[in-house]
């Protein structure tokens, strides 16, 4: 990249200084849901109520590749979790409404294919495990280090994760891990160190260049309470520090398949929530929301989550994904988008159904954040009317090679992730969701894109991949910067043993068609013949934040028939992707009063309403930011520091801005830092003590008593220091008070408190109180009176 200019700049600035696993599966004690009503007479009846609860537990981890791992938290098969409960909505209880017909299924061309990978690399395994398990649940994500330059995979399966270094295609480098997905808490305390529970989910966000993982932790299984175990990376860098976080789950419901979004103003998180029946099952308990701090948890601080509970609303609310950021940010201001699919005969939908939530968080005043219109979805739109009925969703269905045993299809929600993009003039939303394509029990995969201009969203275009016989299911789908779209997802027939492959469409295909040739990322050499029927219960294909066009995903596959599962992990790219035209914006940050750099400093690149680029300086002090071309407010700031804030920084294509910071801060210094004096019983004595800003910033002061020092009086207590002046402090010790009333040695701590990154002053002040002195007694001679 070319670098085309330098800028220095040095500006004090004052401104105002957050398993589903286990092995098997038992769904007879899964309650079912209630009949679904008409959606005027649910409104009219019940409200949600918005609950603001605060983490649990919270720190700052050492970096994770210097922390000495316990491997801990995989144990025996019942210390993996609960098995994935299934959605009672998808229990057929009403006629299949409409007319039943197929969306057209295009053939796959054999002249135009799918882009080659360009990265295709093994994932964690089951060989990582203590013991079987089932299913990976496999996720994963990528993410760069704008400050080295370095590209990043990181995945975290039941019960593992570890860390790529793909920054060279031709030498991937596995520089962290395998280490049980605990491992990310060590040292923490309480169940998310002590317990391995799964349902893993990793997201790379790129508007803060920081990493979002967790899982849910289980400790007292079946029985709550249950918790969901947070971390955000203190750098771009996954190897580093991070800062953990515990949210015990409201209401002693357990959060079961959680699943995350990135959006500017949180974290946003859904749920299906169960409850134990008391006779080892569960009962279902209805969706639930959240949305976490994520300025706070960018932070390292104390953060609140804002949750909704819909059972209460309608308790057929269930599968919802939230919407999760690729590229550019949305319109300021712009609610997360929530979404669920609905079959008719599910809800008694007349229609097939997308519910569209609206969830708009005000962290201002957490108790005004609103969920839909009372947790009624913001809108509905219909979908053609496929069926989503696998096999009755019995788990065992799909057919394998070599073996009576069958896989579960998971037809019964969306399928993770729900992506959002904003292309400018329109905004988009994309999932897609497994489907019986011919009535008899076919996989395919139903998707959809929904755009939005100015006014209500619209089902932009859907489709039904299947275009062969086989079964295709289990799959993740995202469109790249140029809206070309990539689907990935399982495939397995009569003679074909589980496999990844990929499939889409460049922008310019017909609508609902992907019909470029779909190409394999891995062919499968085995068949799961274990005891379970579990497979997915998910995948993630996501998108290269660094260009927005390279498609990354990651699914399960078998080299030999058994439990040993294997994972995947792989790249490709369409030539037709224009990436968004772009800079690098970079520099280093040092301490105005030392000069010494700066680690850790914020740096936050905005460009009027749409695209704001954050990260944070690494040991050096040094920064860098991948940004869009456009013209930027820069801002870096640091606790103790004002902030330091530069208008008009031009990004240009394939260019790079060097933009320096100095920070400013106070610094104050105390003459003498010792005070001692010797008085006599029922005296007074007043000393001077001199303040001094010897920094670039003014100082507000404050002075206070580190213990209970009645016979001392300090004047003034506090106020404003410039920078290279001087203030005087009068301070008074009395020694004849009650307090004192006895002679002896009295200490105590005068400190001085002002905003700084340099830490508060003590002044250690001692009294010896003397006794009074003893007068003589005076003897006087006797006289006569004369007579």
């Amino acid at each position: 990249m070319k670098r085309n200019r330098l800028i220095t700049l040095s500006i004090p600035m004052l401104t105002t200084i957050v398993l589903v696993l286990l092995i098997h599966s038992v769904f007879s004690n899964v309650g079912a849901a209630q009949p679904a009503r008409g959606m005027d007479e649910l409104s009219a009846q019940k409200q949600v109520t918005v609950q603001v609860i605060a983490s649990s537990r919270h720190d700052a981890s050492r970096p994770l590749r210097d922390l000495a791992f316990v491997d801990n938290g995989q144990g025996t098969a019942y210390d993996q979790g609960f098995p994935g409960l299934a959605l009672p909505k998808a229990k057929t209880r009403f006629p299949q409404g409409g007319t039943y017909r197929l969306l057209p299924q295009h053939q796959n061309s054999p002249l135009e294919t799918m882009p080659p990978p360009i990265h295709n690399f093994d994932g964690v395994g089951n060989v990582n495990n203590a013991i079987s398990v089932q299913p990976p649940d496999t996720q994963g994500d990528i993410g760069f280090d704008p400050a080295t330059g370095a590209r990043y995979y990181m995945q975290w399966v039941n019960l593992s994760l570890a860390i790529w270094d793909v920054t060279d295609p031709s030498n991937v480098d596995q520089i962290f891990g395998p280490v049980s997905g605990n491992a990310l808490f060590t040292g923490f305390g309480g169940p998310c160190e002590d317990t391995n529970s799964g349902d893993p989910i990793v997201l790379f966000d790129h508007l803060a260049n920081r990493w979002l993982a967790s899982q849910f932790a289980l400790p007292e299984r079946p029985n709550p309470p249950y918790y969901q175990c947070v971390a955000v990376s203190a750098t771009a860098n996954p190897t580093g520090a991070w800062y953990r976080y515990e949210i015990r789950w409201p209401g002693d419901k357990f959060n079961d398949y959680p699943k995350f979004g990135v959006w500017p103003d949180g974290y946003y998180l859904t749920v299906n929530q169960f409850v134990p029946s008391g006779s080892g099952g569960f009962n279902w308990a209805g969706a639930g929301v959240a949305a976490l701090e994520r300025d706070k948890m960018l932070l390292g601080q104390p953060a609140n989550i804002v949750y909704f509970d819909l059972f209460g609303v309608d308790s057929d609310f269930g599968g919802l994904l939230p919407a999760d950021l690729d590229g550019p940010a949305p319109p300021e201001g712009s609610p997360n988008f929530f979404m669920s699919w609905d079959d008719t005969s599910w809800t008694g939908d007349p229609v097939d159904t997308i519910r569209l939530w609206e969830f708009d968080v005000d962290w201002q005043t957490p108790l005004n954040s609103t969920f839909g219109l009372s947790g009624q979805p913001n809108q509905t739109l219909a979908t053609s009317n496929v069926d989503p009925n696998m096999c009755n969703y019995a788990r065992a269905c799909i057919a394998q090679p070599d073996t009576s045993n069958k896989l579960d299809a998971l037809s019964d929600r969306l399928m993770y992730r729900l992506q959002y993009r904003n292309y400018g003039d329109y905004q988009m939303l994309l999932t897609n969701h497994t489907v019986d394509v011919d009535s008899n029990d076919q996989a395919g995969i139903h998707w959809f894109e929904l755009q939005r201009t100015t006014g209500p969203w619209i089902v932009y275009q859907e489709g039904l991949h299947a275009p062969d016989t086989s079964d295709r299911w289990m799959g993740s789908i995202a469109a790249d910067a140029s809206g070309n779209i990539a689907l990935g997802y399982s495939v397995v027939n009569s003679t074909t043993y589980p496999s990844i492959r990929y499939a889409g469409r460049t922008h310019e295909d017909p609508l609902g068609t992907l019909p470029l040739g779909e190409t394999t990322l891995i062919a499968g050499n085995g068949s799961q013949t274990s005891f379970s029927n579990r497979w997915g219960d998910y995948s993630m294909m996501g998108v290269d934040p660094l260009d927005d066009c390279t498609f990354w995903y990651t699914q399960e596959h078998y080299q030999n028939s058994g439990s040993g599962w294997r994972t995947r992990i792989g790249s490709f790219k369409y030539p037709q992707c224009l990436s968004v035209p772009g800079g690098t914006l970079d520099g280093t940050v040092i301490d105005a009063n030392t000069s010494v750099p700066l680690e850790g400093v914020g740096i936050k690149a905005a460009a009027l309403i749409t695209q704001t680029g954050m990260t944070t300086t690494g040991q050096a002090g040094n920064y860098a930011l991948a940004l869009p071309q456009g013209t930027y407010t820069v801002t870096a700031s640091a606790a103790g520091y004002l902030s330091a804030t530069v208008t008009t920084v031009e990004i240009s294509d394939d260019l790079t801005t060097t933009l320096d910071f100095s920070l400013a801060a106070p610094m104050l210094a105390a003459d003498p830092i010792s005070l001692t004096v010797s008085l006599t019983q029922a005296i007074t004595s007043t000393l001077s003590l001199t303040l001094e800003n010897l920094g670039s910033a003014p100082a507000l002061y404050s002075i206070t008593e580190a213990q209970f020092m009645p016979w001392l009086i300090a004047e003034p207590v506090g106020g404003l220091i410039l920078p290279s002046e001087l203030v005087t402090i009068q301070i008074t010790l009395d020694a004849g008070l009650p307090a004192v009333d006895q002679p002896g040695l009295y200490t105590g701590t005068l400190i001085v408190d002002y905003p700084n990154p340099y830490g508060s002053i003590d002044i250690s002040v001692a009294m010896n109180v003397l006794p009074l002195p003893v007068l003589p007694r005076m003897y006087l001679p006797a006289f006569n009176e004369p007579n």
